[in-house]
């Protein structure tokens, strides 16, 4: 019978149910903890490295030139590129969670 870790119980309630569900249906290597949790890091740095710029293009043409199509470009763009990516790869949120359960099942397997 499987041991149920409550911590790891906890922070998998913070995931979406598919993700939960793949999660747990995993037999987790450490190799494989490590690629996950790189590949966390490495979606959230995507939308840090977009997501900045994209604001302060957006700010500054909003306040140098209001509500022009350019303004609107940048801003569908942004809009776009974000429901694009939450789509595909999820939120700098949701990727800051799966990094912290990956880190915790890593920390846990060493341990053991």
């Amino acid at each position: 019978m499987k041991q149920v870790d409550p911590t790891l119980e906890k922070m998998l309630l913070g995931l979406p149910k598919k993700d939960r569900e793949k999660i747990q249906s995993i037999s987790w290597t450490e190799k494989r903890l490590l690629d996950a949790i790189q590949e966390a890091k490495n979606n959230m740095k995507y939308d840090i490295q977009f997501g900045i710029p994209w604001l302060v293009m957006y700010t500054v043409s909003m306040i140098t030139f209001g509500m022009t199509p350019l303004t609107t470009t940048i801003l569908v763009l942004g809009f776009g590129y974000f429901l694009f990516v939450m789509a595909r790869r999820g939120s700098y949120g949701l990727n800051r969670r799966k990094r912290k359960v990956f880190e915790y099942m890593l920390d846990k397997k060493n341990e053991g």
